[in-house]
């Protein structure tokens, strides 16, 4: 679970390493709480996929494509999108069970 919120963890060493104000939110629950949305629940996970992925890709396109270095990025890459596939996937396998069956009575 930990290595699964590193970016978000990764963000409030970066505010605090310049000074910037944390903020804490609390979430609120049930149907006082906004749904979840890709760009904005996600968007520090976003933001770690492209720093990930272009360090992959220009390390294969500068020759310092070492299989250590490859498999590191590959697992960052792997554990920073988990939670936005989770998501997803709940997401459709609650539109398949709300979705009432077409064509069968």
């Amino acid at each position: 679970m930990s290595a699964m919120s590193a970016p978000v963890y990764a963000r409030s060493l970066l505010n605090a390493v310049s000074r910037r104000k944390s903020r804490f939110a609390v979430t609120p629950k049930s149907d006082s709480s906004s749904p979840d949305t890709l760009f904005g629940t996600f968007r520090i996970h976003l933001f770690f996929l492209v720093l990930f992925g272009g360090s992959l890709a220009s390390s294969f396109y500068f020759g310092h494509s070492h299989p250590a270095m490859t498999v590191w990025a590959s697992l960052a890459l792997a554990i920073t999108a988990a939670p936005i596939i989770a998501w997803r996937w709940t997401v459709r396998q609650e539109k398949r069970t709300t979705q009432p069956a077409l064509g069968g009575r």
